[in-house]
């Protein structure tokens, strides 16, 4: 193991939230160095990394894990949950004295933009998530409310639209609604939201939704 590889995967973990994939990555690596990682110690605390903290720190997102109320039964929903539980707290799964995000921002503003986009980053990944499992459990109201905070974050950070642009991921959710015949909830969603599809294949896609639930009418 290189040093430099040990402190990019935390960095990794202290940047934000991708995806459950992009932390069981950078988990599971970080695992399989914790021997080497803990042998150079010493050298890893002149970087400023404290490496028996950090791996204290993946043992308690992993509590946080295990102690979630999953709507299924794969695993990945608990670790998108207890993410989604840090973001409430604006904790990092990692912080080290070396890149603390919200200490190191200079702006009340800035640790504010930041949090909003931990946030809907692991928002947007949950409602993926759960789109996937759409015929097995009642996602409805929790998509609501994620367009809700979409359109909230757009509003308050025009300049930032395409990152908080949930239009995609609605569109495969509009899809699930037709292809069920749940047309007055897809109705809805289409009066009462401003979806901004992106390019020519979003705006083909949610063209082909309207115009069958017209049909239905």
């Amino acid at each position: 193991m290189e040093l430099y590889e040990w402190e990019d995967l935390v960095l990794n973990l202290e940047c934000g939230w991708t995806n459950q994939w992009c932390f069981i990555d950078n988990r599971d690596r970080l695992l399989a160095y914790k021997k080497e990682a803990l042998a150079n110690k010493k050298q890893l605390a002149k970087e400023g990394y404290d490496v028996q903290d950090v791996y204290k720190q993946l043992d308690e997102f992993d509590a946080c894990t295990k102690r979630q109320k999953p709507l299924t039964d794969d695993e990945e929903e608990s670790i998108i949950l207890a993410a989604f539980e840090y973001s409430e707290n604006n904790r990092p799964i990692i912080s080290t004295k070396r890149n603390n995000l919200l200490n190191q921002l200079d702006t009340c503003n800035e640790k504010e933009k930041w949090a909003f986009r931990y946030k809907f980053d692991v928002r947007h990944n949950l409602i993926s998530f759960y789109i996937s499992y759409a015929d097995k459990i009642e996602i409805f109201d929790t998509v609501i409310v994620f367009i809700q905070f979409s359109e909230f974050l757009i509003k308050k950070y025009p300049n930032d639209e395409v990152s908080y642009n949930c239009t995609g991921t609605i569109i495969y959710y509009l899809k699930f609604l037709v292809k069920n015949k749940q047309f007055d909830r897809a109705l809805f969603i289409l009066e009462n939201f401003n979806l901004k599809p992106r390019g020519k294949t979003e705006t083909a896609a949610l063209e082909k939704i309207k115009a069958k639930i017209e049909q239905k009418k």
